[in-house]
């Protein structure tokens, strides 16, 4: 009895002792590749789930384009947003010039430089969300979700059509937290992108973040989609 006694011991030190996975998100990324058009695309549309709701902590489930001659936008859900507040739709572009909202339009810095609209909306895990981004003319952009405007972006007018390459992620932003176990549950289902008139993507690949982090990230091709999973369940 000692002698199993001093095992378990031994096991639980070695347990304690063993390195622990640094406190850092490890992301998910699905990367769209379209078939070309030299002038770019003028309307990108997607649905997206989320499925879990891992309020108050702060994620986003974001859909990246980029523009011919021009930089990158996204637009997406979050969690927790910061003006307006609580669950809200962001469309944000870099390098943009002007914006006009419903709700929230404003120039953003930090990570670069460019303009902002937001609104707010009630998303709910397991309700599937419409969003699109379309151009509207003059180096206008527009974006939508559930039928409703987010707002519109201008960009120069050297900007053209929507690249070939597109980005989906999920990415956790707040609070700063020291255990994985502080991470939250993040699980949202992405369909297969669709532009002009119905042209879908030449193809994807699923790719997790090299580093090392916190358990629980998968990224895998779901019925008309994919789902990216961040956080493990507590």
């Amino acid at each position: 009895m000692q002698l199993r006694a001093a095992s378990n011991d031994v096991v639980k030190i070695a347990s304690l002792l063993r390195p622990r996975p640094p406190a850092v998100p490890v992301g998910t990324y699905t990367y769209w590749s379209w078939p070309t058009v030299r002038s770019g695309y003028e309307q990108m549309s997607w649905d997206l789930e989320p499925r879990t709701d891992p309020s108050p902590v702060g994620y986003f489930w974001s859909h990246q384009i980029a523009l011919v001659g021009g930089e990158a936008g996204y637009l997406g859900l979050q969690t927790e947003g910061a003006q307006p507040t609580g669950k809200i739709a962001i469309f944000s572009v870099w390098g943009a010039i002007d914006a006009e909202g419903p709700e929230y339009a404003a120039p953003f810095s930090g990570e670069g430089e460019g303009m902002t609209v937001r609104v707010r909306y009630p998303w709910v895990p397991g309700r599937a969300e419409h969003l699109g981004i379309r151009a509207d003319g003059h180096g206008w952009w527009s974006a939508e979700v559930g039928g409703r405007p987010v707002g519109r972006i201008r960009v120069g007018l050297m900007c053209q059509g929507l690249a070939s390459t597109s980005i989906m992620w999920t990415e956790r932003y707040s609070p700063p937290f020291h255990l994985c176990e502080d991470m939250g549950h993040a699980v949202a289902w992405f369909s297969t992108p669709t532009a002009d008139g119905g042209v879908v993507p030449a193809g994807h690949r699923n790719v997790l973040a090299a580093h090392r982090g916190c358990p629980g990230s998968s990224v895998s091709d779901a019925e008309g989609g994919v789902v990216q999973v961040m956080g493990s369940v507590v």
